[in-house]
């Protein structure tokens, strides 16, 4: 699986340092467009942007430039699906809509982003039955790696704890996070693609969706 960044779930994850969840799920098949490094990760995540460029030094990450575009000749592709989202975002959320742009050229790409208001990037896409980018959250990456067993229920709490004390401007609760989890990919989709997309990926892992939610579900009863 493949995933295209958004510029707050990497200064979340990189505060906390708990950027490795990103790897555990996507290998090295991570990107970014290089207006979200260039532009807002320098202007906001200053104290954070040496280890970011650490891990692209090392191939963790790939930063997408817009001559690397062009040498494939998608360039004017990738602008064109810019130019088709722009319209369903707000104007503060230009470097989501170039990640989202960037998951269509790219193709068969997930976007992980921690803008989940309504409206946002995470809200429009769940919402769109035709579109081909599946938006995560960081909980919801820290659930789909307790699905590949990847995770103990611990390791869910210590990397939620951990993004949340040290991001200042953003909180979510764990419990709500992980019924809309379920509720989003079984119990009651905002479109069948997502659920076929949940059971597809369940399929390809060998996993019962329905057993591994049960016991998640059940070992969060006990933390909180």
């Amino acid at each position: 699986m493949k995933a295209s960044l958004d510029t707050n779930v990497i200064i979340h994850l990189y505060k906390a340092n708990q950027q490795h969840i990103l790897f555990s799920l996507f290998g090295k098949n991570i990107f970014v467009y290089e207006f979200l490094v260039n532009q807002e990760l320098k202007t906001h995540g200053q104290d954070i942007m040496q280890k970011f460029m650490d891990d692209v030094a090392d191939g963790k990450i790939t930063i997408i430039t817009d001559d690397y575009l062009k040498e494939c000749g998608i360039y004017f592709l990738f602008k064109s699906y810019y130019q088709e989202d722009r319209p369903l975002y707000n104007t503060g959320d230009t470097g989501e809509v170039y990640a989202i742009a960037l998951a269509r050229t790219l193709g068969a790409m997930s976007i992980v982003t921690d803008d989940t208001k309504i409206g946002g990037p995470h809200a429009t896409l769940m919402r769109l039955p035709s579109s081909d980018v599946i938006p995560f959250s960081f909980c919801e990456v820290l659930f789909l790696l307790f699905l590949e067993n990847k995770v103990t229920i611990n390791e869910i709490l210590s990397t939620y704890n951990a993004v949340i004390e040290k991001s200042n401007d953003f909180f979510v609760s764990l419990k709500s996070e992980f019924e809309k989890f379920v509720k989003r990919f079984s119990l009651s989709p905002y479109s069948e693609r997502e659920k076929q997309w949940m059971s597809d990926y369940c399929k390809s892992i060998s996993v019962d969706f329905t057993k591994e939610i049960k016991t998640l579900k059940k070992e969060l009863k006990k933390i909180l």
